[in-house]
């Protein structure tokens, strides 16, 4: 019979903690420990946090100074007993037999980690799910690298993989999340999941593969992953550094860079554009002077626009995107258009400003189908993903 620790970082999430705790609590499989992390809540997580350690024994709640998500995991990895350690969101939900199968399908491997393949967007009313064709199975030393850590980050594309970093879709062995949680830097404010896992993964000898698609994310308006918080300086250098320390493969340093541009893009896309004036970052092809189709409204599409209508000897002839419901929004003193307002339009190049490289596949083989010449379709460039590419500030040098 395996322990499992869940742990729940707690920020203000009063409206959704009571739904994720009782998920977690009503799971078939009651072999649980479960920490919640408060961390400094102004809102009433903490007492909810306090109810249910009165109602379950399992239930240990840990009230402490507001610190940010990386200290409220390390405080819940610190205490936790189980044998394998998993993360849930505060605001999130699972399904009842998540740890069911998890155990059958994963833990009786006996691997240091297991992958979760698969999850739920909810958004309010509406879910979709997320899952991405991986191969299933149980890795060893030898073919981690080829099977796991190389589907992470794939650097022949640009740029999200086939397995995801985020935290709660990964099950870990408590002795493993417990040396390696400890490196990651409190002050790194987002990505701190791709740092852990990494490290986690370069000290595993057994990892499975499992197909579990059992977890709720819920997408909302003040969640982290929309705020333009910077990301702390030391993210990049504290990679290096622990890649350096343990005699780490080239391409493990490559793999950095990649998930080192990937975050920044994500939080600060301007100090990437500032900083490579050659071309337009990542689009090695695009110069100055060119007229511009911008496809993609999302948070690169966006960034990438505000910074170009205050950039000289760019030209935005339009702004598309293949949601209707953004159809005539302005932003930026630009209006999103339909994608056939392509065809009216004279441009140099369409740029794909997706950062998922199947969804960008996709988005340029439907613009071909259009009767668009490919030369003409600015795609992501994963050979300008250098270390030089990236801002000093980020890489700590002088």
């Amino acid at each position: 019979m395996y322990v499992i620790s869940v742990i729940v970082p707690v920020y203000n999430v009063e409206r959704y903690l009571r739904k994720c705790i009782e998920s977690i609590l009503n799971q078939t499989y009651e072999s649980l420990e479960v920490i919640l992390v408060d961390d400094g809540s102004t809102d009433s997580s903490g007492n909810i946090c306090d109810f249910y350690a009165k109602q379950d024994s399992r239930v240990r709640v840990i009230h402490k100074k507001n610190g940010g998500l990386v200290s409220a995991r390390k405080a819940g990895t610190e205490i936790a007993s189980g044998d394998y350690i998993i993360n849930v969101d505060g605001d999130d939900w699972i399904e009842k037999d998540r740890f069911f199968c998890l155990v059958k399908d994963g833990l009786s491997t006996g691997a240091d980690m297991i992958y979760m393949n698969g999850y739920w967007v909810d958004f309010g009313s509406r879910a979709v799910k997320k899952c991405e064709p991986i191969e299933q199975g149980v890795f060893l030393e030898s073919e981690i690298e080829e099977k796991v850590i190389s589907k992470l980050v794939d650097c022949s594309k640009c740029f999200s993989g086939t397995i995801a970093w985020a935290m709660w879709m990964w099950a870990i062995k408590r002795e493993i999340l417990q040396q390696n949680q400890i490196l990651v830097n409190d002050k790194i404010g987002r990505a701190e999941d791709q740092i852990c896992n990494y490290f986690s993964l370069l000290s595993s000898k057994k990892v499975a593969l499992i197909e579990q698609s059992s977890y709720h994310y819920m997408q909302r308006e003040e969640s982290i992953i929309h705020t333009k918080e910077k990301l702390a300086d030391c993210w990049y250098a504290e990679l290096k550094h622990f890649l350096q320390a343990h005699n780490a493969k080239k391409n493990d340093f490559l793999r950095a860079v990649f998930m080192a541009v990937f975050s920044i893009m994500a939080t600060d896309y301007r100090s990437l554009l500032d900083f490579n004036k050659e071309s337009l970052f990542p689009f090695t092809q695009v110069k100055r002077g060119d007229k511009l189709v911008i496809y993609g409204a999302g948070n690169i599409g966006s960034q990438l626009v505000e910074y170009l209508v205050n950039e000289s000897g760019y030209e935005i002839v339009a702004w598309v995107d293949n949601n209707s419901k953004l159809k005539g929004e302005i932003r930026h003193g630009c209006e999103i258009q339909d994608v056939n307002a392509i065809k009216k339009t004279v441009y140099d190049y369409i740029l794909i400003t997706i950062m998922e490289h199947t969804i960008a596949d996709g988005i340029k083989r439907n613009l071909i189908a259009m009767g668009i010449e490919e030369e003409n379709i600015a795609m992501m460039d994963p050979k300008a993903i250098r270390e030089s590419a990236i801002p000093l500030s980020y890489r700590c040098e002088e």
